[in-house]
Order: C-alpha cells, then structure tokens, then sequence
C-alpha cells in the first residue's frame, strides 16, 4: 500500500487551519463566545501553556520562539490576563486533566514568574491533587536552583529537555548551546532530587557522518538507558522548515534511505522496551510517569478532552472550535483573546478527529467509531490496513503492528479525508523518502 514512507511535520494535527482562509474575524471570535458559554458541566480538558522564551537557535527546530528575553514579565502578564479571560467563562465548566508548559523552553522563566502561572492556573481552573502537571525545559535552564525548588514544591509529575544526541560531533551540527557536561550534571541534579525526567533524543539525521548515523543512534539509545532516563521520546529528524533544511541543501548532504530508518527504530524500540520501557505513544517510551497530552491532539484511546490553550502560537480545541493564538508580536500588542487563525469544526471533522490520528498513540478503541456515520466513513479502509497488515483487531481494539509501526504517518494520511489532504498539499511541506 504505501511504496514510500511520510513524514508530516510535528506541528500537523487534525484538522489543519490554513493561513488566509481560518484567519480569525469579529464574527467568528462571536461565534467561538457563544459555543463556550454554552459548554455543559463536567467536561474533560487539558491546559497548554506556551512559553516562547529560548536561548538557543538548534538548527532541527521550527517552533516560532522569542530570543527577547527582557520580555518575561510582560509576557507572564499577558499570559494571566488571557487566563483569567477564559476562566471566567469556562471555569464550572471543566475538570482538567493535566497542565503542560510547553516552548520554547519555559525553565528559562525566573521561578518565581513560573510560580505566578501556576498559581493563578490553579486559582482559576478546577484543578486537583490527580491534575498531572509537566514542563519542558533544557540542559542549560533545569539544573537551576530555583527551577529545582519550583519542581519539587509543586510536586510536578516529570519533566522534559532535549538531548537530541550525546555525541558531540552531532551535537555541533546541530547548533545546540547546551554543552554534553551541561546535559550530564543536569540529569544528574534531576536524579539526585527524584524528579522524574523525559529526554528526547533524535534519529534519522542527515549523513553528516557517513556510515555512523547507526552506531551514533546505538550509542544514545544505550546511554539513555544507562543514565536511567525515566522517559525517552524518540523523533525523527524532520529537515524542512527549518535551518537544518538550508544546510542540507547547501552541503548536499544526504537523508537516510527508508531501510536505514526502519532498521533504526527497530533497534531503538527493541533495545528500549527490553531494558524494561514501555511504549505509550509513537514516540514515547516509560519507565515512570505517564504522556497525556498527545491524546488532546491525536485521540484514539478515549473522547478527545478539549485543550485550552495559552500563549502566543498556542493551539487550542475549545467547544467544536479550533484555534491558534497569534504570533508573539501580535499576540504581546493586542487585546486578549488575541487568535491567529479560528475554525468552527464540522461535525464530521469532530467526529474524525477520534480517529485520524490514532497511529500517534498505536491503539484506538472501537468504541469511537460507534456512530453510523463515522463509522461508514473508516470500515473500507480499516478493513485494508488489517488485509495489509499494517493493524490488528480485537474485540474492542484496533492496534497498529510492527509493520504498521514503521509507517505511521502514512496511515495517518490515508485515513483524512481527501479535502484535508489537498489542502496540507498546499499549505505544508511534505517530507516523502526519495531513497529506498
């Protein structure tokens, strides 16, 4: 079924809003008012705050961030006017299941700015002892003293930071500011404070070393483990729409064929797994904690909650609305809500948001596809994805395989509908493997 492998960029999820046509109007931010206040009680969703400060420009990224960092103070203050915006509609509204700082690098964030979000989150939202509250942070932000207090006095359930690669060569290339005795003491500090910790790493590189991508892999792969990461998340080196795209085609340098790909995330998943990880989602990997935000975005085990979320460029799906704020300049410039870009979801698009992005989290429950209408929309091509062997069914369950493992993004695609695939045709860039 699929003669190549795909890979769509991090930042796609369903349903895609284009630039021009789901720019924000009057009308519409009306509309999304409306739909709001008129939320049943005891819905479930997540929070999503977006912190765009960084202080490294690593050349695999392409999230939109700030490098200003005099701008914190005012930045924490436009993010609490926007929470107390949506408190006030939506506050007896909601259970939240987990609050996620997300960048950017948000650890870089004085602790005491940091405290001031939490606590008026926590003011503003039912939120209790069961709420999972997670951050992302870095190499050159965690290993602070006063980010340590912050973690271990708000008891947050894990952390995450980038360590893309232990090797230094690789490291280089990629333009990270974190040195490699940096990313050691921090994991050290973190350990000797039992806080449980995530670290990315990174495959799939572009051949900057020929011949030793694998063995560079092979080497991270067992220094994770050996370091006792409580979660590593795996990610596959995505060169476009960012600088690692120019330096690639100034260098020539070439992209891993399809067989290397795959024969790398066999050895990370079976080298990960038997040294007692378990695997929740497509990249992620436990040992302690747990990944709950890739369920707002992806779904598949059980009803999508809905995400409010913070900060500028933040995505939010909010009442059959989806969202993103607007850029950091607008977003600091001009009254709150400030959207970038919102769309009244169809019917249709709600009800395949359940299942589209399932391969993300490997597992979807049958239950989801109840409803005649969705389910006439996904049986022809379940049935083909079974046929093929890219997923297997239980009672309850489908699941993806080992084979449907290996292309993921693939079975994504296939399962939208063609007019969001036209549509992604146009406004993104679509990394398909030109080497088998």
């Amino acid at each position: 079924m699929f003669e190549k492998r795909l890979l769509l960029p991090h930042q796609y999820y369903y349903p895609h809003m284009t630039f021009f046509g789901d720019r924000s109007t009057q009308e519409k931010e009306e509309d999304f008012l409306s739909a709001m206040n008129g939320i049943e009680q005891n819905r479930k969703a997540t929070i999503y705050i977006h912190v765009p400060f960084c202080n490294s420009k690593c050349a695999f990224c392409g999230f939109d961030k700030e490098y200003d960092l005099d701008e914190m103070e005012a930045y924490v203050d436009k993010l609490c006017s926007e929470i107390d915006y949506y408190s006030a509609i939506l506050r007896e509204k909601y259970l939240i299941q987990s609050v996620h700082f997300g960048g950017g690098t948000p650890a870089l964030l004085p602790a005491e700015l940091l405290q001031r979000i939490l606590d008026r989150i926590k003011s503003s939202f039912n939120i209790d002892e069961n709420t999972a509250i997670d951050m992302e942070g870095s190499a050159t932000t965690l290993y602070r003293d006063d980010i340590i207090r912050f973690i271990t006095d708000n008891k947050l359930t894990r952390v995450s930071f980038g360590v893309q690669s232990f090797d230094e060569g690789v490291r280089r290339e990629l333009t990270m500011k974190a040195t490699l005795d940096e990313l050691l003491y921090t994991i050290k500090i973190l350990h000797e404070n039992n806080i449980i910790m995530y670290g990315d790493i990174l495959y799939g590189y572009p051949e900057f070393f020929p011949g030793k991508m694998l063995d560079i892999l092979k080497s991270d792969i067992k220094t994770a483990i050996e370091l006792e990461l409580d979660g590593v998340e795996l990610g596959q080196m995505y060169p476009y729409k960012n600088a690692l795209e120019r330096i690639v085609r100034e260098r020539g340098l070439a992209l891993p064929a399809d067989s290397e790909i795959i024969t790398m995330i066999k050895y990370a998943t079976e080298s990960l797994l038997s040294a007692g990880y378990s695997q929740s989602t497509y990249s992620g990997f436990t040992k302690q904690g747990k990944i709950i935000l890739e369920t707002s975005y992806y779904g598949g085990i059980e009803k999508m909650p809905d995400c409010i979320a913070f900060g500028s460029g933040a995505f939010g799906n909010i009442a059959g609305y989806k969202y993103r704020n607007a850029s950091y300049s607008v977003y600091m410039s001009q009254p709150t809500p400030c959207y970038g870009q919102l769309k009244a979801l169809s019917s249709e698009q709600i009800g395949n948001m359940q299942i589209v992005g399932f391969p993300k989290v490997l597992v979807l429950d049958k239950s989801l596809l109840e409803a005649s209408s969705v389910k006439a929309r996904f049986a022809d091509k379940f049935a083909r994805l079974i046929e093929e062997g890219y997923v297997s069914e239980t009672d309850k369950l489908y699941r993806l395989t080992e084979k449907g493992s290996y292309y993921i993004d693939n079975i994504y695609w296939y399962l939208l509908e063609e007019e969001e695939k036209e549509i992604i045709s146009k406004e993104l860039t679509i990394f398909i493997s030109e080497r088998q």
